[in-house]
Formats: structure tokens, C-alpha cells, sequence
């Protein structure tokens, strides 16, 4: 299944064409945020010191041991993702709604010591947070293209050379819908070719991309309070994973100015589902009232995964007596692979300060290393060796920071805000050339307020993620820069018993 690949910079970038999995699927279920409860997205996600939320228990699980009563809650979300892209010097947009759960939990407690001293509690907590959401919709051409996705089909199909060696799914489809011709009379390694390339290219070029899915944090937890000064918490975290991307790749003569062809029409989809397990580990100290101190580690995530994927081919092209041939191909079945992944380690150091009924400001620093991500176990026994290199290769560590407060002008109103800056992934260059995602950016933005009594809450956030990202549409071709702002609503209702 696995192929050698001939331009590893744009192939690793390269989205909607390729099946294999790579770089940049790895990446996809390590890189994300946790997106729970309305209070928690307010405050930037800056909880692992301040504990008591839900949210916390995927962040730093002693947060759980905080609570000194029972509570469940749950948190629906509204988003809307709007996507723009820049495409050899041409602009489009496209967007996309979408409504979720991001959380939905309880946790209670068992009183162990009524001396407030001591063990004072054990408690526990069972739900989900949402940790990543995939749902975004993208549009990407030019009037004019200066490449096509066939030099990439036609480049392969010259290093086989055996038209029954090529792939069903990429080469193999443009050879079956007339797309790459051949010349015996050529050099080796220039018999095939298309006729866009032919002709100069120029023209039109259109890639709608549409991503669905999300990653839930299944997660089980246990945390006890010591003296009202330590809390140790621990969770069990078990990842469900949907991923899938459906794209429509087009090409059309409009100007009537390539010999042979008219138009190709390439579309197909990749998806991604399994589950993962990892645990996670915390402790908040109060050396002081006011002041909390949290640490928390994040065990690699180990997913088993199962890709799906499938191709159509559809092509006009003239024949030499001017008459159109229509295509319409195929691959004989819709591919499948299995195979493991096993995410980074994360270190979390947190810390809050309350002052007093008023308010609070907490900050949660986090480290992590890409490089560190490695596919594992392919289905037909591959070792995904290089893949795992190019990943070391590709990828750094970051350093993430979130900041957020909150105030109370009311005894029963809290307004809060927060921000989340994400680091880098990527690393400024890989394999001795510079890496167009070295400007990547991913920042969030966060206000919200809530409203609590003794028996219930209510909270409400709004937040803005701004995101820049480069990818190819094929490799070979021009890269593709994506500017992503996502705006959610979430409503947290919780009830305390």
C-alpha cells in the first residue's frame, strides 16, 4: 500500500488526493484543545490549577477532588467556521454550521473524614469533553491554473512505468479515464504525459473540500481531597474518533485553448474512525488560601484506527476526429487499512489566584512534542518507518499558554474572559528547506459570564479561534493558505445536589 514518495514537502501538505496515512494524519488527532463547558471556554481553558469543572478532568484531574458536592452537567454548542482561501493569488470562501454537545458529565463524592482533616473526600467523575471538532467546509480555484493535478498522476505513472503497477485510487484512474497518453517513442521516465501540461496549462481549477467529525474524551475519574490542601485526581481517558473528508477536484478548458482536453472531474473520500485510551494524572496544591498550584501528565494517547477511502475519475476529452469522449472509472472496491497511533506526552504546570468572593486569574502553561508522534502497525504489517521520520523531521515541541479570570460584581454573576495562544507544530524547516507552515498560527479568544445559585448554573461563552495554515492541493502543485475563523456558543446547564 505504501509507495516512495517523490516530492516529500508537498505530499505530506497535500489534502484530498492522497490515501496513505502520514504526517499530517498523525498531527490531526494529536493537535487539539478541549472544548467543555462554557465556563471553562470563557476562561480560556485556564482550569487546571482552579479545578471544579468538568472541563478539568481532561486537563488536570485534580480538579475533580475540588467539588463538595454533586453535580452534573451538560453543554450544547453552536459554531460557525468560516473559511477563507488563497490560491495562486486568487481569494474564495466558504463556511459551515454546526451543532454539538461539547461536554456532558457528573461528579459526586463519598465524605470520608468529618474532622476536616485528613482524607476528606473521595470523589469521582464520569462523561465526556469534547476535545477537537473537524467540521469546516473550503473552496480553493483560479481562473487560471499553473499546474494540474495530472503532472502528479503523470510523474508517478513515469517512475512505474507498468500501467497494471498503477494505483486504482490516483494514477490508475487518469490512465483508465484518458487523461495520461503514452509515447514508446519517448525517453525512459518521459513516456507518459497530458495533454494540460502540453499546452501550457491555464486553465480553470476548483477544489471543494468538505471535513466532518470530532474527537470525544470518554473520560473516568477519581480524585480525593487531603486537608483541603492537596488534591490528587487521576482519569481514565478513552477517545472515540470520526474523521471524514470528502472533496471534489475540477479542471475545465474554458477557453477552448488545450488541445484534447475538456474537463476532469476528480472527487472521493478519506475516513478515519477508531478509539484511543490514555491517562492522565494531577495534583493542586493551596500552600496558601488564595493561591493554588497545579501539575498535571498526559500519557500518550495509543489509537487503533481504520481508514476508509474511494475515488471517481470522470473526463471529456476529444478524440482525433474533434468528438467527445465521455469517462466515467473507478477503483474495483472501496479501500481499507488498519493501523496504530500513538500521540505525545503533555506536561501541564498550572497556577490561580482567588481573590477572595470577587474574582480570580488562573494561568495553565503546556508542553508538548510533535516530533514525537508515531505511526505504528500497518494492516499488511508496514512499519511506517519513513512516515515516523518524517514526522521527527517535520515536527517540534510547543509551548502553549492560557490565560483567563473572572470577576464577580454579584455574588451570583461571574464575567469572565480568557485567551489561549497555541505554539507552532511545525518546525521552521524540514529536510533542509524551509516549511511553508512555519507562519502557522492558532490563537483563541474567549468572553463569557454565569449565573449561579445554590442548586443550579448557567453559563455562557462565546469564542473565536483564529487559525492560518498552508496545504497543498496536490503535490507538486502551488500551495493553498487557509485563514479559519471559528465562532461557538456554548450554554452550560449544570445542577447541584
Amino acid at each position: 500500500m505504501k509507495r516512495l514518495l517523490y516530492s516529500i514537502i508537498l505530499t505530506i501538505f497535500a489534502t484530498g488526493v492522497l490515501y496513505a496515512q502520514d504526517a499530517r494524519d498523525a498531527l490531526r488527532l494529536s493537535f487539539y484543545n478541549v472544548n467543555g463547558t462554557a465556563r471553562s471556554a470563557g476562561m480560556g481553558n485556564a482550569i487546571g490549577a482552579l479545578g471544579g469543572d468538568f472541563a478539568s478532568l481532561s486537563i488536570n484531574p485534580a480538579g475533580s477532588a475540588i467539588y463538595r458536592s454533586t453535580e452534573f452537567s451538560f453543554t450544547p454548542s453552536l459554531s460557525y467556521h468560516n473559511a477563507n482561501a488563497t490560491f495562486e493569488g486568487n481569494r474564495s470562501n466558504d463556511t459551515k454550521y454546526m451543532l454539538n454537545f461539547s461536554q456532558f458529565g457528573l461528579v459526586t463524592g463519598i465524605p470520608v473524614n468529618n474532622n476536616e482533616s485528613g482524607i476528606i473526600s473521595v470523589n469521582f467523575g464520569i462523561g465526556y469533553n469534547r476535545l477537537a471538532d473537524f467540521n469546516r467546509n473550503f473552496m480553493v480555484g483560479t481562473p487560471s491554473a499553473n499546474s494540474t493535478i495530472l503532472d502528479y498522476f503523470t510523474q508517478y505513472a513515469n517512475q512505474i512505468g507498468n500501467p497494471d503497477q498503477f494505483d486504482g485510487y490516483n494514477e490508475g484512474l487518469a490512465w483508465r479515464a484518458n487523461l495520461i497518453n503514452y509515447d514508446s517513442n519517448s525517453p525512459q521516465g518521459q513516456q507518459y504525459w497530458n495533454d494540460i501540461q502540453n499546452n501550457g496549462y491555464k486553465q480553470s481549477l476548483t477544489r471543494s473540500i468538505n471535513t466532518s467529525g470530532g474527537i470525544d474524551e470518554y473520560v473516568f475519574n477519581i480524585g480525593t481531597n487531603i486537608n483541603h490542601r492537596i488534591y490528587l485526581g487521576a482519569t481514565i481517558g478513552v477517545q472515540n474518533v470520526y474523521y471524514k473528508e470528502t472533496f471534489m477536484h475540477s479542471e475545465v478548458d474554458e477557453n477552448g485553448t488545450i488541445d484534447f482536453f475538456n474537463s476532469l472531474d476528480y472527487s472521493g473520500y478519506n475516513k478515519t474512525t477508531g478509539s484511543g485510551v490514555n491517562i492522565k494524572l494531577g495534583a493542586i496544591f493551596r500552600p496558601v488560601d488564595n493561591l493554588r498550584l497545579g501539575i498535571a501528565f498526559h500519557s500518550p494517547t495509543f489509537y487503533d484506527l481504520h481508514d476508509t477511502y474511494d475515488r471517481t475519475m470522470q473526463s471529456s476529452v476529444n478524440d482525433n476526429a474533434g468528438v467527445a469522449v465521455i469517462s466515467n472509472v473507478m477503483p474495483d472496491y472501496v479501500g481499507e487499512y488498519d493501523y496504530k497511533l500513538e500521540t505525545p506526552l503533555k506536561l501541564v504546570l498550572s497556577g490561580s489566584y482567588l481573590f477572595g468572593k470577587e474574582g480570580l486569574i488562573s494561568v495553565d502553561y503546556e508542553y508538548t512534542d510533535y516530533s514525537t508522534m508515531k505511526l505504528r502497525s500497518g494492516g499488511d504489517g508496514y512499519d511506517f518507518k519513513n512516515e515516523n521520520n518524517d514526522i521527527s523531521n517535520i515536527y517540534g515541541a510547543t509551548q502553549n499558554l492560557r490565560i483567563g479570570g473572572e470577576y464577580r460584581p454579584l455574588d451570583f454573576l461571574a464575567l469572565r474572559a480568557g485567551i489561549e495562544l497555541i505554539g507552532n507544530p511545525y518546525r521552521s524547516t524540514a529536510f533542509n528547506a524551509s516549511q511553508p507552515n512555519k507562519n502557522f498560527s492558532y490563537t483563541n479568544y474567549a468572553v463569557g459570564f454565569g449565573i449561579r445559585q445554590s442548586s443550579y448554573f448557567f453559563d455562557i461563552a462565546y469564542k473565536l479561534t483564529d487559525s492560518k495554515e498552508y496545504n497543498a492541493l496536490y503535490p507538486g502543485g502551488s500551495m493553498a493558505k487557509y485563514n479559519v475563523n471559528s465562532n461557538q456558543l456554548l450554554f452550560t446547564l449544570g445542577f447541584k445536589f
